[in-house]
């Protein structure tokens, strides 16, 4: 399967969750979403440009007294193109995604358990834990671990290897 069978696939099966999705089709699908953001940011920053703007952080230091740091920091001031890439290239890299591990016999809910771990970390968070490793907080240390170790395991099966037999998910992609 070449880049263009692979995106005229992933197009054709926009929201098509079940079945299976052989790896050239997820993976020349993976090149042409990156490819397009890069190109999309590259035509926000051409026609919106970069801002700077001034930041002051201030924090309590140990013995009670307080610093404060000012810093200059670049913002991208729009990003309209790579939103649309992004809201365009969403759903079909999802279900690829999902196709891709239902061929190595995983559920595609493997794809959310990296972002629920996040969301957890934000929630937790938002309640008042301290997450932030430098703040002493381990738990947001083990949950960026976590986090870390569940992208390389699914970055591993997206590329392994799928099925030769039929699985719970399908006959093996044509």
């Amino acid at each position: 399967m070449g880049v263009l069978e692979a995106v005229s696939t992933c197009l054709r099966k926009y929201a098509t969750f079940s079945g299976r999705a052989a790896r050239p089709e997820y993976w020349w699908f993976a090149l042409v979403v990156v490819a397009l953001n890069i190109a999309a940011t590259a035509a926000d920053l051409t026609f919106f440009g970069v801002e700077m703007i001034e930041v002051e952080r201030t924090e309590s230091l140990a013995d009670g007294t307080t610093r404060t740091m000012e810093m200059t920091a670049a913002q991208q001031s729009a990003s309209p193109f790579a939103l649309v890439v992004s809201l365009l290239t969403f759903l079909p890299f999802l279900a690829v995604g999902w196709r891709r591990l239902h061929d190595t016999g995983r559920s595609g809910w493997w794809l959310v358990a990296p972002n629920g771990a996040g969301l957890l970390t934000v929630v937790l968070s938002a309640a008042g834990f301290s997450v932030a490793p430098a703040l002493g907080g381990a738990l947001g240390l083990v949950l960026g671990l976590v986090i870390l170790v569940l992208w390389i395991l699914l970055i591993y099966w997206l590329a392994s290897r799928g099925d030769t037999e039929t699985n719970a998910y399908g006959p093996p992609p044509a």
